[in-house]
């Protein structure tokens, strides 16, 4: 109760004891609140799939306590994204996923009957152009890297109307030279790609840890991480925010990068493993302000101590149009 300041607390124990839950996620539509996360052995060196279960927003509103399958998609299919499921006239709520490396986008659909009694299955795979597993970021002045992830979906899907907007970052134009996020938007019926795009902030710029949002008239709204490589113009890492209007085809270099948040840092915290890089945020967020919804929230990782006992940061900021 925001008003109150009073909480409803309950645990829940989603995997038994042979197993960890990594990787949380949380998304919603108009009924439900959706949990998924990433299954490991208890060992943590085997993934077994990605589970999810769903909560009844009129329990979470009450209190009241509530029951749940526990559904399950495979391991070689990624990790599963929950949706955030905004202005939707679909009676259906879609989830996806998306390995590396591959052109494929698996999703899946909630059905939801009369008698909110739900039903989770395997919906139309997505054939997207670029599935590359994209480098490390590099930084001016330093071989330090930072890791990118590998390919999968970023933060929430998002579901307008009837289409899912997507995100996650790639080798650009399919090589190995630059990291750089990569947006689609597909239909949910057919599950055709409709559209889609690259985000840089400069020509010698990795991009990466992106999440987007989708307000209700269709304008998208992105946050995402840069860094510069380049000897001369370089940067150590940024938080940057763009977007696109419901009627723009590109995003991006097209409609224009904004800087956030310079950190005065390269990062390096001093163990970094050479292949890998330096771990960053494995999340950002980018969250619509329902006081007006053409403006939305970011929150971003930065650099805020040098190497090699770098300290992170998070940079919280209002953006839009």
């Amino acid at each position: 109760d925001p008003t109150a300041g009073t909480w409803w607390i309950q645990s829940v124990a989603p995997t038994t004891a042979a197993q960890v839950w990594d990787y949380p996620n949380i998304g919603m539509d108009r009924g439900a609140t959706y949990i998924t996360g990433n299954v490991f052995n208890a060992a943590g060196t085997a993934f077994l799939g990605s589970k999810m279960f769903r909560i009844p927003k009129a329990a979470i509103y009450n209190g009241r306590t509530w029951t749940s399958p526990l559904w399950s998609t495979a391991a070689a299919n990624g990790t599963l994204v929950p949706p955030m499921a905004v202005n939707t006239k679909s009676r259906v709520t879609v989830f996806a996923s998306a390995p590396a490396p591959s052109t494929s986008v698996f999703t899946y659909r909630m059905y939801h009957g009369v008698t909110d009694a739900p039903v989770f299955a395997a919906g139309p795979t997505v054939v997207v152009p670029n599935a590359v597993v994209p480098p490390n970021a590099q930084q001016p002045g330093t071989v330090t890297t930072i890791d990118t992830l590998d390919g999968r979906l970023l933060g929430n899907i998002y579901q307008h109307n009837y289409s899912i907007y997507m995100i996650r970052t790639v080798g650009y134009a399919g090589g190995v030279t630059y990291a750089a996020p990569f947006w689609m938007k597909a239909s949910i019926g057919p599950g055709l790609l409709q559209s889609s795009g690259y985000i840089y902030s400069a020509g010698t710029s990795d991009d990466f840890n992106a999440t987007l949002a989708v307000n209700p008239d269709g304008h998208v709204l992105v946050g995402y991480s840069s860094t510069n490589r380049a000897a001369i113009g370089g940067y150590a890492p940024q938080v940057r925010v763009t977007g696109k209007r419901s009627w723009d085809v590109a995003m991006g270099i097209t409609t224009g990068t904004s800087l956030i948040y310079q950190s005065p840092f390269v990062y390096d915290y001093g163990t970094c493993a050479p292949v890998r890089g330096c771990r960053w945020g494995d999340y950002s967020s980018v969250s619509i302000d329902p006081a007006n919804t053409l403006k939305a929230w970011v929150i971003n990782e930065t650099s805020e101590s040098a190497a090699p006992t770098s300290s992170w940061g998070s940079r919280i900021a209002k953006f839009g149009y």
